[in-house]
């Protein structure tokens, strides 16, 4: 993609996007929006013929119709060409119903001898799933996959696709040659990513529980099956196979989010602050130093931090202190009567909970009221579903404060 040049015995160099990315000054979406449009093919890492850019290709078909199977998809990962006209004709005069004829169709026309995992799973899954985090496509269930494009960002995926990237036959044989090349991009593309932010909307809390509600209709779930998609994280199962390609961490914070529509829906605006398509179904992470979830009303703030790490060290040096800074540097809650807070993790380790502990006493002392609770990922789900939320934050924010004075005296 782009990111880094990696040859034997040659420091390693990162491209201008990637430092970026680590630094969170661009984000997951974008710097993977900005690196498919500088792909190709044929290129010094790639021994092979076929001299196109894929991404840009998938999108001229997705402009053209409004949706395409998973096995249609299948069919256009093995493109020599690029030729939209050519691969809609191809489409057009074959079922593609089953997987066994998406292999048949491969192996005759195309003289593939892959096995056929890799031919109808393993490689269009990493694809199909690069797609969902350039935040170009956009998937749904509905009998069977079906990958549409994602209309929320058309402004945006056409003012890519109008920036014309070419490499000389000398850039797509040698890896420096190729890798400057690609780097000289940067300035149009990155313009074309900052123009769209400053035009991007917050997402409304109160118009995101209005997608889930369309989410939980489309797909039949209720509590039950939201939380036994929790207990399938990590796993290869889904209840729903269109949720599979939603990366493993956005699981959890998608999950949580649809309990919290269902349960507070009706009293209070959800909003995850993860990149999510036209639908609701997220892409990627929430930008720099912004939180995961937040639930408000005029009157109330809750933040809710999610992580899917488990080790002690991790947990502490990388989740504690960003997750007080997030909610205290935010000047918006300072608008509002009552403040929550809950940290979500898989496991809550006795020093991450000494960690918030100390928060809410050091933070009592300075006069700044919240209520605040660590919980492991079972814990939160039953306070939810009893929508104890409130109630016991506010207890275990009262015990913390009640046991410090007592071991003073």
């Amino acid at each position: 993609m782009g990111f880094v040049l990696a040859q034997y015995q040659q420091p390693l160099q990162f491209s201008e996007i990637s430092l970026k990315l680590i630094s969170n000054e661009i984000d997951e979406q974008e710097s993977f929006s900005i690196q498919a449009m500088k792909y190709n093919r044929r290129s010094p890492y790639r021994n092979v013929s076929n001299d196109f850019n894929y991404f840009k290709f998938i999108l001229e078909v997705l402009k053209q119709r409004e949706r395409i199977s998973y096995e249609q998809f299948i069919v256009s990962t093995f493109s020599n060409d690029g030729d939209v006209s050519e691969f809609l004709n191809i489409i057009d005069e074959n079922t593609f119903g089953e997987p066994t004829e998406v292999e048949a169709f491969l192996r005759d026309e195309y003289g593939t001898n892959l096995k056929a995992q890799t031919i109808l799973r393993d490689y269009p899954d990493v694809v199909l799933r690069v797609l969902i985090i350039t935040g170009f496509v956009s998937i749904q269930f509905r009998g069977k996959v079906f990958i549409y494009r994602n209309i929320a960002n058309d402004d945006y995926i056409n003012d890519l696709l109008s920036v014309n990237v070419e490499l000389t036959t000398e850039e797509k044989e040698n890896p420096s040659l190729h890798f400057a090349k690609l780097e000289t991009f940067n300035t149009q593309l990155l313009e074309i990513v900052y123009k769209h932010r400053e035009e991007e909307l917050e997402t409304d809390g109160f118009e995101y529980v209005q997608k889930v509600s369309e989410i939980i209709k489309l797909y039949e779930l209720n509590e039950d099956k939201i939380v036994e998609s929790i207990d399938y994280i990590g796993t290869s199962k889904n209840i729903i196979p269109a949720f599979k390609y939603i990366a493993e961490p956005l699981k959890l914070e998608f999950y949580l989010s649809l309990i919290l529509a269902l349960k507070y829906g009706k009293e209070f605006a959800i909003r995850p602050n993860y990149k999510a398509d036209y639908i609701g179904l997220p892409i990627s992470h929430a930008p720099g130093n912004t939180g995961d979830i937040e639930v408000y009303s005029k009157k109330l703030y809750w933040l809710i931090e999610v992580t899917l790490i488990r080790n002690k060290t991790q947990q502490l040096n990388s989740e504690t202190t960003s997750v007080i800074r997030h909610f205290l540097e935010d000047n918006k809650i300072n608008n509002y009567l009552s403040k929550y807070l809950s940290f979500v993790a898989p496991f809550i380790h006795q020093d991450t909970r000494e960690f918030f502990d100390y928060s809410i006493v050091r933070h009592k002392i300075k006069d700044q009221r919240f209520n605040l609770k660590p919980y492991s990922i079972s814990e939160f789900i039953d306070t939810t579903l009893t929508s104890e939320n409130f109630k016991n934050m506010e207890s275990y924010t009262s015990k913390v404060i009640e046991d410090f004075r007592n071991n003073l005296i």
